[in-house]
């Protein structure tokens, strides 16, 4: 177990950390905080330290210049605006090639979801073949296992799921067809010794998947 690091005493933007708190129910640390408003806010050590809580809230409602969030800097706003078309593509990349979520099967209230962590990983960070779709429940599941954004890697997926993961690669153009017919194979060879209809309704998928590529 890590030593705790006690913060008590110290500065951030417009908190001062008072006394620890306990645990959150995704058992991080937390901290009483003093707001130079003069109101208190319970936060997580880990949000403190990134800057995410940056007061008790009384801040939220400034607008442009006043508010602690306001982005100025043109080339980062910029930089920005690049990011999150790339986050938008990435994720409609993964969620073609996985429309269902590789847990539970649900298609309802997906997520995409990083298979080696965020912020461990800045050059996979929008690579689709880093990427895999988990519905909301069964992301919030995980994270709170594995953690959120750093120190958790494919071994965790693969140890949530009970066994290697099963998600469809982003499949190439020129041989899109053979990927398909090869997904289709293995879920129709395996599914009474493995995961039963599940794997008959990832076949299903496949399979229109199939027929919307032979109709083209």
């Amino acid at each position: 177990m890590s030593r705790l690091i006690d913060i008590t005493g110290q500065r951030f933007k417009y908190l001062i950390v008072l006394s620890r708190h306990g645990l959150d129910s995704t058992k991080k640390n937390t901290w009483l905080c003093q707001c130079d408003c003069g109101e208190t806010a319970v936060c997580t050590g880990l949000n403190l330290k990134s800057g995410n809580s940056k007061s008790c809230g009384c801040k939220k409602h400034l607008k442009g210049l006043e508010n602690p969030r306001t982005i100025t800097d043109s080339e980062r706003l910029k930089e920005r605006k690049r990011a999150l078309g790339t986050v938008k593509t990435w994720r409609k990349q993964v969620l073609k090639a996985n429309p269902f979520c590789i847990k539970c099967g649900s298609k309802e209230n997906l997520h995409v979801h990083h298979v080696v962590g965020f912020a461990d990983s800045l050059h996979l960070r929008t690579d689709p073949n880093n990427g895999t779709t988990l519905c909301k429940t069964c992301h919030m599941d995980f994270h709170i296992k594995y953690g959120r954004k750093t120190g958790f890697s494919e071994a965790d997926l693969n140890e949530f799921l009970g066994g290697s993961h099963e998600r469809a690669p982003i499949l190439s153009t020129g041989n899109t067809v053979g990927n398909i017919e090869a997904r289709i194979i293995k879920y129709v060879s395996r599914w009474k010794e493995k995961h039963g209809l599940q794997d008959l309704k990832k076949a299903r998928h496949y399979l229109d998947k199939l027929i919307e590529e032979t109709e083209k």
